[in-house]
């Protein structure tokens, strides 16, 4: 924002400027880059989280089976090694728990990321498609200008010189023409 901002300043209205839209683009894909970047981060934190998940769920069946073969072989609830079990049983179904509010929270957190990534994916493409509106316009402008010999041209029949962006206007019709699927 303080690059937009910087490279705007001075324009009276930077939305119809092309260094303004340019600016604006920069960084809108700065903001998408960050964006990317903590949605990667959350999604690797989701998988270590669901994995610490699975891991103690096949822990926590362990140790149920554990106590289950204990009681079996008559070892006493009571017993030291039976409590050593159900203690070991009780700490991991509270991790378990402990992780599935973190994968609930993360799976959230990640949705609201990859909103956030969706949300500027988009906004780039309208200024993508605003700019090349205005290039559109301008090259019909452009096309629809007076020619020599028209009554319209100024006196003496001579038009200003074209500017360095007009000279290659050729390219940048086709090109135009091309992703606007419309031929000029």
């Amino acid at each position: 924002n303080a690059e937009f901002k910087a490279a705007t300043a001075g324009m009276d209205d930077w939305a119809k400027s092309a260094d303004g839209v340019k600016a604006k683009l920069s960084q809108l894909e700065s903001t998408l880059s960050a964006q990317k970047t903590k949605l990667e981060a959350y999604s690797e934190e989701l998988k270590r989280q669901q994995s610490a998940f699975d891991e103690n769920g096949k822990r926590a069946a362990e140790l149920k089976a554990k106590l289950e073969d204990l009681a079996k072989n008559g070892v006493e609830k009571n017993s030291a090694e039976y409590k050593k079990y159900e203690s070991a049983l009780a700490a991991c179904e509270k991790e378990q728990e402990s992780n599935k509010k973190s994968i609930d929270s993360l799976k959230i957190t990640v949705l609201d990321q990859q909103a956030a990534v969706n949300k500027t994916e988009a906004e780039i493409g309208k200024y993508n498609k605003e700019s090349i509106k205005r290039i559109c316009c301008k090259i019909q402008k452009y096309i629809d200008r007076p020619r020599r010999g028209d009554d319209s041209s100024p006196a003496g029949g001579q038009w200003p010189p074209l500017h360095p962006q007009d000279v290659n206007i050729s390219i940048v019709l086709g090109t135009v023409a091309l992703f606007c699927n419309s031929p000029f």
